[in-house]
C-alpha cells in the first residue's frame, strides 16, 4: 500500500488514468474519489479538482449512453444514481479542501449539516408537495417489488393498512434521508482519504482529531427548535430531522470514542467492538428483512436506526451544553 500510494503521488498521469478506469469496476469504484481526495490533501486544491472531475466523469458517461426508449426504469435509476454520485463527489472535494485548510471536523460536519438543511428547505419551497410525490414513488416501488415477486400489484388506495402507514410515515422523512445519505457518504469518503494520508503518507494517527467533535450551542438551539417544530408536524422540520440526527449522532459517537480512550486499551477496544458489532447486526437484520420482503421492513429499519442513534444523539446534544469531555477528566 505504501509503494502504491507513493507511486500514484509521483506519477500524475498514470494516477489519472487509474482513477478513471477503476470507477467502472464494481465495489472498487468508490476508490476513485478516495484517490482524488488524497491528491487534494497532498498535492493541492487544483490537483484535487482535476482528479475529482476524472473520478466523476464516468458516472455522467454511463447515463449519456443509456437508452431511454428501451429501458426507461433503468435509465431513471441510472440518472438518480449519477446525480447522487456527482453530488457526493463534489461535496467530498469541498469538505476535503476545508480539511486541507485546517478546518476542524466539528466545523466541517456543521457546514455539511447546514448545506443539507438549506437544500431541504429550498426543495420544500420549490416543491411544497414533495412529500406527496415521495408517497407516489414509494407506492410505485412497492408495486414493482410485488410484481417481481409474482403477487398482484395494488393501488395506493388498496394498500394494506400496515404498508400504507409505513409509506405515509417514510414520505415525511424521505427527502431528508436522501440528503443525509449523500452527506454521510461524502463525510465518510473524506475520513477514509484522511486516514489514507495519515497512515501512509504522513505516518501518524488520525484518531485524536475525531475524538474531539463537539458542536456549537447554536447547533444545539437549532436542533431543539427543530424538535419543537416536528412536534407541531411542520413538514420542513420533519425532513430536516434526519440531517440533524446524523450530525448529533456523529458528535455522540466521537464522545463515546473519547470516553473509551480513557479506559484501559483492552477494555476500550472491547466496548467499541461490541458497539460496532451491535450496529452491524442491526444493519444486517434490516438488509435481510428488506430482501425477504418481510412485513414492515421500512418501518422496522426506521425503528432500529432510531433506537441505535438515540444514545449518540442524546450524548451529542448534552455535550453541547455540559462539555462532557472536560467533566469526564475530573472523574
Amino acid at each position: 500500500m505504501w509503494s502504491l500510494t507513493h507511486y500514484l503521488l509521483r506519477h500524475r498521469w498514470q494516477a489519472l488514468i487509474l482513477t478513471f478506469l477503476i470507477t467502472y469496476i464494481p465495489v472498487l469504484g468508490m476508490a476513485s474519489i478516495l484517490v482524488a481526495a488524497l491528491f487534494t490533501l497532498c498535492a493541492g486544491v487544483l490537483e484535487g479538482a482535476l482528479f475529482t472531475l476524472v473520478a466523476t466523469l464516468p458516472y455522467l458517461l454511463i447515463f449519456l449512453v443509456s437508452n431511454t426508449q428501451e429501458a426507461e426504469v433503468f435509465t431513471m435509476m441510472t440518472f438518480a444514481a449519477a446525480i447522487l454520485t456527482v453530488t457526493s463527489n463534489t461535496l467530498t472535494y469541498v469538505f476535503t479542501v476545508l480539511l486541507r485548510r485546517h478546518w476542524s471536523w466539528s466545523a466541517i460536519l456543521q457546514i455539511a449539516a447546514l448545506v443539507g438543511v438549506l437544500v431541504i428547505s429550498v426543495i420544500h419551497l420549490a416543491y411544497p408537495d414533495v412529500g406527496e410525490w415521495w408517497g407516489r414513488q414509494l407506492t410505485l416501488f412497492y408495486n414493482q417489488a410485488t410484481d417481481l415477486s409474482g403477487a398482484k400489484p395494488v393501488s395506493g388506495e388498496l394498500l394494506e393498512g400496515n404498508q400504507l402507514d409505513t409509506i405515509n410515515t417514510v414520505k415525511s422523512f424521505a427527502t431528508g434521508m436522501v440528503v443525509s445519505f449523500v452527506l454521510f457518504t461524502a463525510v465518510v469518503q473524506v475520513m477514509l482519504a484522511r486516514w489514507w494520508q495519515v497512515a501512509i503518507v504522513n505516518r501518524g494517527r488520525m484518531g485524536k482529531e475525531l475524538f474531539y467533535i463537539r458542536l456549537s450551542r447554536l447547533a444545539g438551539v437549532l436542533f431543539f427548535a427543530s424538535i419543537i417544530f416536528c412536534y407541531l408536524e411542520n413538514r420542513v422540520a420533519l425532513d430536516i430531522l434526519p440531517v440533524l440526527c446524523l450530525l448529533f449522532g456523529a458528535a455522540g459517537l466521537s464522545l463515546i470514542h473519547y470516553l473509551c480512550g480513557l479506559m484501559d486499551a483492552s477494555r476500550g477496544r472491547f466496548w467499541l467492538t461490541m458497539l460496532y458489532l451491535a450496529l452491524m447486526y442491526s444493519l444486517a437484520m434490516i438488509a435481510m428483512l428488506t430482501v425477504l420482503n418481510v412485513m414492515l421492513p421500512v418501518m422496522l429499519a426506521v425503528l432500529i436506526l432510531t433506537i441505535s442513534l438515540f444514545a449518540f444523539v442524546t450524548l451529542g446534544f448534552f455535550d453541547v451544553w455540559f462539555d462532557l469531555r472536560r467533566r469526564s477528566r475530573k472523574v
